[in-house]
């Protein structure tokens, strides 16, 4: 027979047991979620609430050191860090390398990426041109088309795929889609589509214009928009990867298009419109004229209709307005005049989630890939702002050179934007700082890094004709 005393006592030791593992257990998830907010223990033995730092660099395998004290990891790595100011420095053999200052929250999670430029850059030439129209890199940076001649119906796409043995073809647009009239004629690259495959050429011949989609695999699609769908085209985006389906700006009308339907009736989105731009494919964001305002709009193809954001008088200047999403929130710019403001959810609630200022007055206005950053330019002056961190920086491009070009600063990646202004390749961050020279470069074209980002793509001069060439610089060395 069992004990009944036995029984008791081993319920008791039982009890005991799951006792004590449910308090570690507890115990392990408070000192989990302890360090996860950023708490510490300070050297009088108190709880202190830090930070979060996430070091990330490329090429990886950076020393770090915060506040001259070096970390026992290299990049990528993360340290709980005090609140406070810092300054954190990364170093990787035969790099440059790269600091910066900043004030961590307490609980803030902040991530610090740093491109690491080579001490020595070795650039090659990839091909040369006589002279050189236009040049956009594809989407997902495997693919650069080039137009040499501006009257000729030609281009060349360059086959960046191996970044180390690039190839070129030639492509001749069909004169039954578009042909040279008069040696003033002038064709022009526009974009490519999502998919990379698809190219938006514009074909001006007198008073005319008109707009071609081209295939680069086979120049036997390729299409003339204007003459299949009879508009008078001054403006036109792709949507989706097809080639197919654009939104194009005629007469003033936003309209959405298929060009393999030749009956479909033209769905006209907005009326008035003086500019717009897509964000992926559906979202539109445009600046028009309606009941003798000027108008700052929003438009997603989920609903029958735009809708206003903001108004003016028409003889406000600088009204401009770009679009892009963060964290799943569409975010819509709107400037005017040297404000800039912010909207956050424009689709539902129209919050205004941000104000801020460029002296200079706005000419441009536009996000960063990621969408984190909203950048107002006016020639060599910037003005951005970190959604993320709620903070704004104004600076000019470094050392200041003339801005010559027609459009605004590109974005290398989510957090760098690259200048050729003075006909110099600059790198630097969103905030201005870490500027790093490549080297010469000719104005006006895309400036990429390949999709590996081992090769940066532009257009320099020959060393010794002085004329385009694509060249390629190494960014990773093996």
């Amino acid at each position: 027979m069992h004990n009944p005393k036995h029984r008791q006592r081993d319920l008791a030791k039982r009890t005991l047991t799951y006792a004590l593992m449910t308090l570690s257990v507890i115990s392990l998830v408070v000192v989990s979620l302890f360090l996860v907010l950023g708490y510490s223990v300070d050297s009088d033995g108190q709880p202190e609430q830090g930070g979060l730092i996430q070091f990330r660099s490329f090429p990886t395998g950076a020393t770090v050191k915060i506040d001259g004290a070096k970390q026992e990891f290299t990049t990528n790595g993360k340290k709980n860090t005090s609140a406070g100011y810092h300054n954190v420095s990364m170093q990787l053999k035969d790099y440059r390398s790269w600091s910066k200052n900043f004030e961590l929250g307490r609980g803030e999670l902040l991530w610090l990426n740093a491109l690491l430029i080579p001490k020595k850059i070795t650039t090659t030439e990839v091909q040369s041109f006589d002279q050189l129209s236009s040049m956009k890199v594809s989407p997902d940076k495997k693919w650069i088309a080039v137009i040499e001649k501006p009257n000729e119906p030609k281009l060349k796409i360059v086959d960046i795929r191996d970044e180390k043995k690039p190839r070129v073809v030639e492509l001749t647009i069909p004169e039954a889609v578009a042909k040279q009239n008069t040696p003033e004629d002038n064709f022009k690259i526009i974009e490519w589509d999502f998919g990379s495959k698809h190219i938006l050429v514009s074909h001006t011949s007198g008073n005319k214009v008109e707009w071609l989609r081209l295939d680069r695999s086979d120049t036997a699609n390729s299409r003339n928009i204007s003459t299949l769908k009879n508009l008078s085209i001054s403006d036109a985006h792709f949507v989706g990867n097809s080639g197919n389906v654009l939104y194009v700006l005629a007469g003033g009308n936003i309209n959405k298009i298929d060009i393999t339907k030749t009956d479909e009736n033209t769905k006209n989105i907005a009326s008035g419109v003086k500019e717009f731009e897509l964000y992926k494919d559906n979202t539109i964001a445009y600046v028009g004229i309606q009941d003798n305002k000027q108008v700052a709009a929003y438009y997603n193809d989920a609903e029958e209709k735009p809708r206003e954001i903001k108004s003016y008088k028409l003889d406000q200047p600088n009204v401009h307005t770009a679009v892009s999403n963060y964290f799943n929130d569409d975010y819509q710019a709107v400037s005017y005049g040297t404000t800039v403001n912010v909207i956050k959810d424009p689709r539902n609630e129209k919050q205004q989630f941000a104000s801020f200022e460029l002296a200079a007055g706005v000419s441009w206005l536009y996000f960063a890939n990621s969408g984190r950053f909203v950048v107002a330019q006016n020639g060599s002056n910037l003005s951005v702002f970190d959604l993320e961190r709620k903070q704004n920086f104004v600076f000019t491009i470094p050392n200041n050179p003339p801005y010559k070009s027609d459009h605004h600063l590109k974005w290398l990646d989510d957090f760098h934007l690259v200048s050729d202004a003075g006909g110099i390749l600059s790198i630097f961050e969103y905030d201005g700082t870490n500027v790093e020279t490549i080297g010469k470069v000719s104005e006006g074209y895309d400036i990429s890094l390949s999709d590996n980002g081992k090769r940066l793509f532009d257009i320099g001069p020959n060393a010794v004709t002085g004329k385009p060439a694509l060249q390629s610089s190494v960014m990773v060395i093996e």
